[in-house]
């Protein structure tokens, strides 16, 4: 088995090269937008780091078991959830990580330390951690998460090959959820792969979540509600935003990949052109960014939502 990832092949290539010559850098930096897959990928690749077997990762050695049923004593995978509204590791974090680093590994010859969101690095945290990352012992390899390369620590980065995974061909996204999903309406799965807007991971949190369904619900009657210039009924369905941070969020994230649906189409259908729609667009992300990152910053939903609407249908 080689690494099952869609789309990215030239990071697929390198990885597979890297573990068949097995010459390991110390520290690698997967980076990428949400739901891009840099996590699925850096855990297959930890996998086939240890994997016993010649064909890597094989699913099938004691060690693959053990990494698929999330109990291998060599892989440890730490840091906050950034999507909860926690803030990165904490300086008590990153001094038991580098306590654990020195420990030489149970089974195999290295240890593996998958670090989520290094984005969210506290300056502490990450001078804590820096000597290691420069000078890790020779057993022990970092796998460093992350929403972007430049939104890291550059004396973090630097110790780092990095490894970009983007966003793939609505069409490949297309090919990979409807094997996935092929009992769903195709008309449907074509949707969701120009919504998710090359993140497989987004298209599959809105095809198999109720939080995801609950979003592309809420979203199209949105965006039917601005089309018909309806400001009433848009207030009515946004309302139960107010409730949830996390679903706010989300339906304004989809409700704008449903507008540049739109507005591609536009452009490229000339001759029903709707100039006025067109002229809106800017005015609608802008409103939309502002919202979000008020909500993000603890702002007050009601009113921040209220607003949201009141300045997307100011004339």
């Amino acid at each position: 088995m080689s690494f099952d990832f869609c789309g990215n092949e030239n990071v697929v290539s390198l990885l597979n090269n890297i573990i068949k010559n097995q010459r390991f850098s110390h520290a690698y930096l997967f980076y990428g937008e949400e739901g891009v897959g840099k996590k699925t990928i850096a855990r297959q690749f930890a996998q086939a780091i240890l994997c016993k077997n010649q064909n890597k990762p094989c699913t099938e050695c004691d060690s693959c078991k053990k990494f698929l049923s999330k109990n291998h004593p060599d892989y440890f995978e730490i840091g906050m959830d950034s999507s909860k509204g926690k803030q990165g590791f904490s300086v008590g974090d990153a001094r038991k990580l580098i306590e654990d680093a020195y420990i030489k590994p149970n089974e195999g010859s290295y240890k593996i330390f998958l670090l989520n969101n290094v984005d969210t690095l506290l300056d502490a945290s990450a001078n804590t951690l820096l000597k290691t990352l420069e000078e890790p012992p020779k057993h022990v390899i970092f796998l460093l998460i992350s929403g972007s390369r430049s939104g890291i620590l550059e004396t973090i980065s630097s110790r780092c090959v990095p490894v970009g995974i983007y966003p793939v061909e609505a069409e490949i996204c297309f090919n990979e959820i409807k094997n996935r999903f092929n009992n769903e309406n195709e008309k449907q799965l074509k949707l969701v792969s120009k919504l998710c807007e090359g993140s497989i991971g987004r298209a599959i949190f809105y095809l198999d979540t109720s939080v995801g369904k609950e979003v592309l619900s809420i979203s199209e009657k949105l965006l039917q509600a601005y089309l018909d210039n309806n400001e009433l009924r848009f207030l009515q369905v946004v309302a139960p935003l107010e409730d949830s941070l996390e679903l706010s969020l989300e339906v304004f994230k989809c409700f704008l990949s449903r507008i540049r649906i739109i507005m591609n189409e536009q452009i490229k259908c000339e001759n029903n052109l709707n100039v006025g729609f067109l002229n809106n667009v800017d005015k609608v992300f802008e409103c939309v960014e502002r919202s979000k990152k008020i909500l993000i910053g603890n702002g007050n939903k009601k009113l921040t939502i209220s607003r949201f609407c009141a300045e997307i249908f100011q004339k």
